[in-house]
């Protein structure tokens, strides 16, 4: 488990495809190859890169080989997630091809964001 640990601290130092990377090298390792941490490891760093339906397919393998039912609700929530951010994105793509935004839309102030405090007499 110390190897993964790596990997995420790679992955934090020098970006999520460096910790993909060390990931891989660890697939090969019988020992670590399918455990259900190795998987949500791999799907939090493919999630971090974008890559959220290879998440969410690795976060739902990951739940499949845990006995944990704690960790399981964990696992398919965050797949739940990764699949509705992808979905979000790409229905935000279609939606921003059709909508113009103007470049200088003003930007409220402070002042007219915080609603008046009213006082009781």
């Amino acid at each position: 488990m110390t190897t993964l640990n790596r990997a995420v601290a790679v992955a934090m130092v020098q970006g999520p495809e460096q910790g993909l990377a060390v990931v891989a090298a660890l697939e090969a390792d019988k020992r670590i190859a399918r455990h259900h941490r190795l998987l949500a490891v791999r799907a939090h760093l493919r999630e971090l890169t974008g890559d959220r339906e290879a998440a969410a397919a690795d976060y739902r393998a990951a739940a499949k080989l845990t006995d944990s039912a704690p960790e399981q609700r964990h696992l398919i929530s965050r797949a739940k997630i990764a699949s509705d951010l992808e979905n979000v994105a790409s229905d935000s793509e279609n939606v921003a091809s059709d909508v113009e935004i103007p470049e200088s839309a003003p930007t409220p102030s402070r002042k007219d964001t915080i609603p008046p405090t009213t006082t009781q007499e």
